[in-house]
């Protein structure tokens, strides 16, 4: 299914600027057929899935969703729209809402406090709960693409390889200058903002995170 929305080449734009181009997409066959595939999202049956379909699934299900979002809605101009786009665009996924806040923190990241939130996700009578990860898994911040240039590039990601291509997508998020960039003479080495704003999921300490 995802493959019909991130796999039309005629949206994408191409290397390296790793972007989107909403304007081609919401007019493209591939949109309006992925838009009739939405509604299979209700029959999934959410405590059957193991680690790897649970990550592929719902990463391939953020990546698309935030494309969805920005295509009805735009691009969110400020952190308080921004705030309104993660926590209210939702697909229905086995019958229970899923926002773009709930897909990371609370299914990826095993049920952990965004940023902006107060309290987890999920509470313990939460049925969404069981879509959960057990514990966070770090490497899917290197394969959510939040709609910024500085995220990372949208892939389609498969249950049968999720952990070798998060490696890989980690990797290649850190060969870049503006992800990792290691200073000899001052023996410093400069992360992206995404090790600080996730620290806990990377151990919790400087140390563990390098």
């Amino acid at each position: 299914m995802f493959y019909v929305l991130l796999h039309d080449r005629a949206p994408l734009t191409p290397p390296p600027l790793q972007s989107v181009d909403y304007r081609g997409m919401s007019c493209s066959s591939a949109f309006r057929r992925y838009c009739e595939l939405t509604v299979q999202f209700q029959r999934v049956r959410l405590g059957s899935l193991s680690r790897e379909e649970t990550l592929a699934f719902f990463i391939n299900i953020y990546n698309t969703l935030v494309i969805h979002g920005t295509l009805l809605l735009g691009t969110p101009k400020n952190l308080w729209q921004r705030y309104r786009f993660f926590t209210y665009v939702s697909y229905i996924i086995g019958g229970e809402v899923f926002t773009l806040q709930d897909i990371e923190n609370g299914v990826l990241r095993g049920n952990r406090r965004g940023m902006t939130q107060l309290l987890k996700p999920f509470s313990k009578d939460d049925p969404r709960l069981q879509a959960a990860l057990p514990d966070a898994e770090p490497l899917v911040h290197f394969a959510l693409n939040c709609g910024t240039k500085s995220c990372p590039p949208i892939k389609t990601y498969s249950a049968k390889d999720i952990d070798i291509q998060l490696c890989t997508a980690a990797q290649a998020f850190l060969e870049t200058d503006n992800s990792c960039m290691v200073d000899v003479v001052k023996g410093e080495v400069r992360l992206s903002q995404i090790f600080r704003w996730y620290k806990e999921d990377f151990g919790g300490t400087d140390m563990k995170v390098l």
